[in-house]
């Protein structure tokens, strides 16, 4: 259960922009970095910030990274690096919920604001 007032005050940012330079760290590409489930299955935050740095120091200069949502475990979520920030600008936002889709995600996440 999530307060209403915090449904309300939360929003959907879109950015439009120039092409990231994102590292995919999901699948096969993260076994064979000596990587697992563990970047993402867990509440300890140590192992992933020393993966998050480790891309940040990487001399490809990665704007950031593709990796498994910890919630949304068949999806994928993106870390932004603030090196990001210049290829990109607000395109649009939206309150949450009153976005379109998000009663049916609400539902399927069990998120009910009380």
């Amino acid at each position: 259960m999530v307060a209403n007032t915090v449904l309300a005050g939360s929003y959907v940012h879109r950015f439009d922009g120039e092409k990231l330079r994102l590292l995919n760290l999901t699948g096969a590409i993260l076994k064979r970095l000596n990587g697992h489930a563990e970047l993402t299955g867990t509440g300890d935050y140590h192992l992933p910030q020393q993966w998050s740095l480790a891309v940040f120091n990487n001399p490809a200069m990665y704007d950031g990274f593709i990796y498994a949502s910890r919630h949304a475990t068949l999806s994928k979520a993106v870390v932004l690096f603030d090196r990001a920030q210049s290829k990109l600008h607000s395109a649009s936002h939206s309150v949450l919920i009153r976005t379109p889709g998000y009663v049916t995600v609400a539902r399927k996440f069990g998120i009910v604001g009380i």
